[in-house]
């Protein structure tokens, strides 16, 4: 019997000797951001730096800096800021010459000087539903539309103007209403080209 209390006695010492160790220790648990493996659901942060030679760098609030190359909607950046969402990318950087931009598969290192013209649509004039088109010229791009219609339609209930609307890819229609030779609507496209 005593050699039963003995051993009770030491196993209570023992485990009292361990709770008092274990209450003086601290743990120290260290964790890697992002994890190797895994994801997250969100991610936020008021600045962020990423790059080896920016490691020490002070960012300001609000900012992200980037030693390397930054794609979206690609996960192999061919320049330092490209952008991929259709068949073209969006690229800004040096890999064409010094402050080059590609849009649309057209890289530019300078900015050439644009042309405007207006194409009038011929006038139409009657009775019924009244259209007139007017077309950019081949090499220029629509940039905005508008029409005319040459009567004052108070109180008549068939006189209507509807307005003017883009057309095809390049192209701008007058739509109108009139009911007599006297009822006219023409319409305009305005156009503009880099040379």
């Amino acid at each position: 019997m005593l050699k039963k209390v003995l051993t009770l006695l030491a196993a209570l010492c023992c485990l009292l000797a361990v709770d008092s160790y274990a209450q003086e220790d601290q743990m120290t648990l260290t964790t890697y951001y992002p994890s190797p493996y895994g994801s997250y659901v969100e991610l936020s942060t008021q600045k962020l730096k990423v790059g080896k030679t920016y490691s020490q760098a002070v960012v300001a609030d609000n900012n992200l800096i980037v030693e390397g190359r930054v794609g979206i909607g690609t996960t192999d950046p061919q320049d330092k800021l490209e952008v991929y969402a259709g068949s073209y990318p969006v690229r800004i950087g040096e890999s064409a010459g010094r402050g080059a931009i590609t849009l649309g598969g057209v890289t530019r290192t300078t900015w050439p000087a644009s042309v405007t013209t207006v194409a009038y649509g011929p006038s139409t004039c009657g009775s019924g539903w009244l259209y007139s088109t007017a077309t950019c010229p081949s090499g220029y791009v629509r940039t905005g539309c508008s029409g005319f219609f040459n009567y004052a339609c108070w109180g008549d209930w068939f006189c209507e103007y509807l307005g003017t609307y883009p057309s095809g890819s390049n192209g701008c229609t007058a739509i109108a209403r009139g009911r007599g030779s006297d009822y006219c609507v023409s319409s305009y496209a305005y156009c503009l080209k880099i040379q």
